[in-house]
């Protein structure tokens, strides 16, 4: 049993039907060669013989009136509740549809009655492809983690045939591990102590600059937090649909802009974002 963090906490806290909290995630596969029609769906039942279902994917969220909540793992889960098969059909199966049918899985609430993952097999795309689309509490694991478990359960060389699921690899840290982290928590205490002094003296200005902004006492002084002047595109309440979009860049080209900036790959990826919102 763990306790939920206060962030956590607020994950659940804020979620609503139009507002759901979870991230997911479309991995886009070709068939390998001479292999059935029917590889994905081999594929979707072979993964339901794998029940043999690990932490965090085994843990059921637990609400108490009398204290926080708790995770508690499940001895037995139901993988027909969280692995589903979908086909397009023909005519029907470019990208566009693809996108169309992410949109739609993504928009329901996962059901808190349950571990809060799903795992959809999704077949008959064009060009021989098929695609794995996976969704996951925001209180279990963010974006990036959730890339980080797709990366090791996918095979190093073309040789490798063994099947990994998400949900079957052990994830809980060894003793090292654990001890490695207390020690870097120990040293850090110190420093976040020391800056503890700073950080609410900049909390404590930061709030009189918000309380003189929304009193109109000031102007442009910091930007309130979801408020928008004139009707944008982005302006009024947010609705359960949702809708899926990718987009390519050349990795040369992010590159040389990391290289002239001294910048991340993260710093050039909110740049694009922030750019294309605001043209929006």
């Amino acid at each position: 049993m763990n306790k939920l963090s206060l962030l956590d906490l607020g994950f659940f806290i804020a979620e609503s039907a139009a507002s759901p909290k979870h991230v997911g995630g479309l991995m886009i596969y070709k068939r390998p060669a001479k292999t059935k029609v029917s590889f994905a769906v081999d594929l979707y039942r072979e993964l339901l013989t794998f029940t043999d279902v690990k932490p965090p994917f085994n843990r059921i969220i637990h609400f108490s009136l009398t204290g926080m909540p708790t995770w508690q793992e499940s001895e037995t889960v139901d993988l027909a509740q969280h692995v589903f098969y979908h086909k397009l059909r023909r005519g029907k199966n470019e990208r566009q549809d693809l996108y169309h049918l992410v949109s739609q899985l993504h928009q329901p609430m996962l059901d808190r009655a349950r571990p809060l993952w799903e795992m959809h097999v999704i077949d008959g795309l064009s060009e021989a492809r098929f695609a794995l689309y996976m969704k996951m509490h925001h209180a279990c694991a963010d974006g990036v983690t959730m890339m980080r478990w797709a990366a090791e359960s996918l095979a190093v060389t073309a040789e490798d045939r063994e099947l990994r699921p998400l949900w079957s690899v052990g994830r809980r840290a060894n003793k090292k591990r654990l001890q490695q982290l207390e020690d870097e928590m120990t040293s850090s205490l110190l420093s976040d102590l020391a800056g503890a002094g700073k950080r609410l003296l900049g909390i404590g200005r930061l709030a009189a600059m918000l309380l003189l902004e929304s009193v109109k006492l000031t102007k442009n002084a910091i930007s309130l937090p979801f408020v928008a002047d004139g009707n944008t595109p982005l302006t009024g309440q947010v609705t359960p649909g949702r809708q899926f979009a990718t987009t390519s860049l050349s990795m040369e080209r992010v590159n040389l802009i990391r290289t002239r900036t001294r910048s991340t790959l993260n710093h050039v990826a909110l740049t694009c974002l922030d750019g294309a919102l605001h043209r929006y």
